[in-house]
C-alpha cells in the first residue's frame, strides 16, 4: 500500500506541474460571486504543494492569500494511508511558489489554530482542506468564520461520503448558523450574511 502511495504522490506532483491551473468548482463560484471587482484576501487550509493556490490565482483577483499548514504527518483520511508521504518536499514546493508570487501569498507553517494571530479579520473567503476528521473541520470552521467579513465565503473540499468527518461537520456547522450551503462536485460553500 504504501508503494502505491508513493506512486500517486509522484503523479500528483506531475499533475501540479503540468497541470497548474486546474479548477475546483469552489473556484468558478468565487470567479462569479466576486466578479473579479476587487481584490481578494484569503485563507486556504491545507495547502500540500500550492496545487489549489495556484488554481485560486489563476482564476481570481487575489491581493493577499494565506495558506496555512503545519506540513506534518497524519492519519486522517478513510483508508488510513497516512497524509504529506513526502512533507519536506511540498513544504519547499509552497515555499517556492509563494516566492514566485512576491509577496501575494504567505506560507504559514502552523496548525490553523495557532495561526489565527498571524491572519488578519474581515477576509473575503476561507478555503478549508486540512485534515479531514470531524473534529479538526468542526474546530476550522468555528474558528475561521469570524475572521470573514460580512459576505465573504466559508468554503472547502471534499464534501463526499467518502470523508464523512467533512460531511458532519459542514452540515452541523451550516444547520447551527443558519447558513445556506451550496456546492457541487465535492465542494461547499457558505456565505457569511451577518456578523
Amino acid at each position: 500500500m504504501k508503494n502505491l502511495f508513493s506512486i500517486y504522490n509522484k503523479v500528483r506532483h506531475k499533475i501540479i506541474q503540468y497541470n497548474p491551473h486546474y479548477c475546483r468548482t469552489t473556484d468558478i463560484f468565487l470567479k462569479q460571486y466576486f466578479d473579479g471587482s476587487k481584490e481578494l484576501i484569503g485563507v486556504e487550509i491545507g495547502v500540500m504543494s500550492c496545487g489549489h493556490a495556484q488554481s485560486l490565482f489563476y482564476h481570481l483577483n487575489i491581493e493577499k492569500l494565506y495558506l496555512v499548514d503545519p506540513f506534518v504527518w497524519y492519519v486522517g483520511f478513510p483508508d488510513g494511508l497516512t497524509h504529506y508521504p513526502d512533507i519536506e518536499n511540498d513544504y519547499k514546493k509552497s515555499v517556492g511558489y509563494a516566492k514566485e508570487m512576491k509577496g501575494k501569498a504567505v506560507i504559514i507553517r502552523k496548525k490553523s489554530e495557532d495561526a489565527l494571530d498571524s491572519i488578519p479579520d474581515n477576509l473575503d473567503f476561507v478555503y478549508i482542506d486540512g485534515n479531514h476528521e470531524y473534529d479538526y473541520v468542526k474546530k476550522d470552521l468555528d474558528l475561521y468564520y469570524p475572521k470573514l467579513r460580512v459576505g465573504g465565503v466559508l468554503c472547502g473540499n471534499d464534501f463526499t461520503p467518502m470523508h464523512l468527518g467533512v460531511v458532519d461537520a459542514v452540515l452541523e456547522f451550516a444547520d447551527r448558523m443558519n447558513l445556506k450551503l451550496s456546492g457541487s462536485m465535492v465542494d461547499y460553500w457558505m456565505i457569511k450574511e451577518k456578523m
